[in-house]
C-alpha cells in the first residue's frame, strides 16, 4: 500500500513538473521587440493591413447576428412590464436578438447596402430565469448608405391607419431618405457595415497603428511628469502583442471628457496579413471593459472576417452590458455590382407605397420602379 502512495505522489510531482516547464516554456517564447524597433514595425503592420483592405473593390455577402443587451436596476423599468407580471420587479433583464443580413459594398466609392431579415428577439428575467413575453412590433429593414444620402425602409410598419390622408398627412408604408449624419451612430442599430471590423474605433487599424509609430518618432514636448506613455510590443510565434497606455491631453479635440487615458491591448497575426485578431480595452485599473476577437478567411488572397465576438462590460462594476457574435456565412470579393443596387430601387417599396425625402423635404409614390412626385412636406427635419 505504501508502494502505490508512492507511485502515485511520483506520478503528480511529475505532472506538475512538465506543467510548470510547459508554462514557462510559453513565457520563454513570449520575445520583447527592442523599442528602437517599434517605429519600424509599427509601419510595416501598418502598410501589409492597408494593402490587404485595399484590394478590395467590391464586397458582398451574408453573415448572421446573435447579440445580446443587459439591463440593471433602473434600466429594467424601461420595458413598461405589466405590473402583475412577477418580472415588472426584476433587476436584470437579457434582450436576445437574432437575423441575418445580406450585404453589397462598393468599397472604392464608400456605399453600402444592408438588408437585415425579420429579427427574432426574446426578452428574460435573469434573476428570476423567468422568460418576459412582451407585445412590440418588428420588421425586417434594408438601408442604402452612400457618401451623399441614407436610405430606409421598414416593410412591416405603416404610418397612420392606411394608404389615405389624415390631418394633411399621407399615411402608410414609408420609405425615407436621411441626411448622412443619421447614419453614423447606427453601426449596432439598423446599418450594419462589415468594413468596421477593419477599424479600431473611429480609424481604420493601420491609421492607429501610423498614429502609434508618429506618436513615438515625435513625441509631445509637454508631457507631464509621471503621465509619460506606456508601450510595449511582444512577439510569441505570428502572434504580435501591443500593449498601449496614454493619458489625453486636456486639450484634445473631440476626446470624452470623461476619459481622461487610452489604455488598450491588441493582438496582431503575421499569418492573417498582420490584421487585428484580438482587442481589449481597459480602465485605469486594468479592468477590462471591452473585448473584440476576429477570425480571418483567406478570401481570393484577401484576408476578411470570418467571425467576430464582441463584449462590453459596465465600467461601474464590469457587469456584462453587450455581447455580440457574428459569423459570416458567404464573403464574394470584387465582382462588378449594378449601380442601382445604392439607390431607391433596391429599398424593396411595392407600387403606391411612399418615399419620403427629408433632404429635400419632398414626398413621392413609388409606382413601376419610379417616384411620383406628390408635394413639398411641411414637417420640421427629424
Amino acid at each position: 500500500m505504501e508502494t502505490k502512495k508512492n507511485i502515485i505522489s511520483t506520478k503528480m510531482i511529475i505532472f506538475f513538473f512538465l506543467i510548470f516547464n510547459y508554462n514557462l516554456s510559453i513565457g520563454q517564447s513570449l520575445q520583447k521587440l527592442p523599442e528602437s524597433e517599434y517605429i519600424t514595425f509599427l509601419n510595416k503592420a501598418a502598410s501589409l493591413i492597408k494593402a490587404n483592405y485595399e484590394k478590395i473593390d467590391t464586397w458582398q455577402g451574408e453573415f448572421n447576428i446573435k447579440e445580446e443587451n443587459y439591463y440593471y436596476g433602473e434600466q429594467c423599468q424601461s420595458f413598461d412590464i405589466n405590473s402583475n407580471d412577477p418580472a415588472a420587479h426584476s433587476k436584470a433583464i437579457e434582450r436576445s436578438i437574432t437575423l441575418s443580413q445580406e450585404f453589397a459594398i462598393d468599397v472604392k466609392n464608400n456605399k453600402l447596402y444592408c438588408s437585415k431579415s425579420m429579427p427574432k428577439y426574446k426578452f428574460k428575467a435573469l434573476d428570476l430565469n423567468k422568460d418576459i413575453l412582451l407585445d412590440r412590433l418588428y420588421s425586417p429593414i434594408t438601408s442604402i448608405v452612400t457618401s451623399d444620402e441614407y436610405l430606409s425602409f421598414m416593410p412591416n410598419l405603416s404610418y397612420g391607419y392606411g394608404g389615405k390622408k389624415v390631418n394633411e398627412k399621407r399615411v402608410g408604408k414609408k420609405a425615407f431618405r436621411w441626411p448622412l449624419e443619421r447614419a453614423k451612430n447606427e453601426q449596432w442599430g439598423d446599418v450594419r457595415d462589415p468594413r468596421k471590423y477593419f477599424s479600431e474605433g473611429n480609424k481604420m487599424i493601420w491609421e492607429e497603428l501610423e498614429s502609434l509609430s508618429n506618436y513615438l518618432a515625435n513625441p509631445p514636448s509637454d508631457i507631464p511628469e509621471g503621465k509619460d506613455p506606456k508601450i510595449s510590443i511582444m512577439r510569441e510565434g505570428t502572434k504580435i502583442y501591443i500593449k498601449a497606455l496614454f493619458y489625453r491631453s486636456e486639450t484634445c479635440k473631440g476626446c470624452d471628457p470623461n476619459i481622461d487615458i487610452v489604455n488598450i491591448n491588441m493582438i496582431l497575426d503575421s499569418s492573417a496579413r498582420y490584421n487585428l485578431i484580438h482587442r481589449e480595452v481597459l480602465s485605469r485599473k486594468n479592468e477590462v471593459l471591452q473585448t473584440m476577437d476576429i477570425v480571418y478567411e483567406n478570401t481570393d488572397g484577401v484576408f476578411v472576417p470570418k467571425t467576430i465576438d464582441y463584449i462590453t462590460f459596465r465600467s461601474s462594476d464590469l457587469k456584462k452590458s453587450f455581447n455580440s457574435k457574428i459569423s459570416f456565412v458567404k464573403s464574394i470579393l470584387n465582382v462588378p455590382i449594378n449601380k442601382e443596387m445604392f439607390t431607391y430601387k433596391k429599398l424593396g417599396l411595392k407600387n403606391g407605397e411612399i418615399f419620403v425625402d427629408k433632404i429635400a423635404r419632398k414626398e413621392y409614390k413609388y409606382e413601376d420602379a419610379n417616384l411620383v412626385l406628390i408635394g413639398d412636406i411641411n414637417d420640421s427635419p427629424k
